[in-house]
């Protein structure tokens, strides 16, 4: 997964990668005192957030959470395992 840019516009601590397959996640690795937690959200090339969900109705939903700060290889890694978990799993 690569790094494409900082998006300086959405939360504090998000960052803009790219996987093989061409998919963009933003990654945001929130550590402030109210809130230590990362999420990863589906994205466009340019940073714009897709819901994961589709359903606009409930806001913005990430593809998935951790509720534990992680920095943002960390997150990435445990990003790719659950991308292959997943792909995995709809495979069987």
């Amino acid at each position: 997964m690569q790094h494409v840019a900082d998006l300086d516009w959405w939360c504090p601590v998000t960052k803009l990668y790219r996987a093989d397959d061409g998919q963009h996640y933003a990654v945001l690795c929130a550590d402030f005192y109210t809130a230590q937690h990362t999420e990863v959200f589906l994205a466009d090339e340019h940073g714009n957030a897709i819901d994961a969900d589709g359903d606009p109705a409930n806001g913005l939903t990430a593809l998935v959470r951790w509720d534990e700060q992680l920095d943002h290889d960390e997150a990435v890694a445990r990003l790719s395992a659950w991308l292959v978990d997943r792909s995995e799993a709809v495979a069987q």
